[in-house]
C-alpha cells in the first residue's frame, strides 16, 4: 500500500505595468498563468523584454504554452538530472517558441521574454525552472 501525502498549495499572480512604462504610454509586456493537470500544478511568470517589438507576444506564448509542457512532460523532466534539465530546457524552449514564429508568420528575432517556471506534483516532486534575467524566491510564513 501506499500513501499520497497531500502538499497545499496557494498559487496567485497578476502583472502590472511598471512606472516607467507607464509614463511613456507603453503597454505591460508581461504574462502569468496557472494550470492544474495530470495532478501537477505548474505556474508560469514571463518578462516581456522591452527592446523586443514582440515582447508581449513572447511572454503570453510562453507563459501559456509551456504550462501545459510541463504538466504533460513532468513525469520523464524530473527524471533528468539537474544538469540534463537544464540543458534540455535551454533548447526545448526556444526551438518551440521557434516553431510558433514559424506557423504564425513572427520574427523570432523580436521575441524576447524571461520565463520563471515552477511546477509541484501531488506527491510533492516539483521542478523550479528560469530562463532569462529574473530569479525566484521562496517564501517562509510563521503560522
Amino acid at each position: 500500500m501506499s500513501a499520497v501525502r497531500y502538499i497545499p498549495v496557494t498559487a496567485t499572480g497578476a502583472v502590472s505595468t511598471g512606472q516607467l512604462h507607464y509614463a511613456l504610454g507603453i503597454d505591460c509586456q508581461d504574462a502569468f498563468g496557472l494550470r492544474q493537470s495530470n495532478g501537477v500544478s505548474v505556474a508560469a511568470l514571463s518578462d516581456g523584454g522591452g527592446s523586443f517589438h514582440l515582447a508581449r507576444e513572447a511572454a503570453v506564448y510562453q507563459s501559456d504554452a509551456f504550462l501545459d509542457y510541463f504538466a504533460e512532460e513532468f513525469d520523464p523532466l524530473f527524471a533528468l538530472s539537474p544538469e540534463d534539465l537544464c540543458q534540455h530546457l535551454s533548447q526545448e524552449l526556444p526551438r518551440r517558441l521557434a516553431e510558433y514564429c514559424q506557423a504564425n508568420g513572427l520574427d523570432f528575432n523580436e521575441m524576447g521574454a524571461t520565463l520563471l517556471m515552477a511546477a509541484i506534483t501531488q506527491d510533492g516532486r516539483y521542478i523550479v525552472f528560469h530562463l532569462g534575467d529574473g530569479a525566484l524566491f521562496q517564501l517562509n510564513h510563521k503560522d
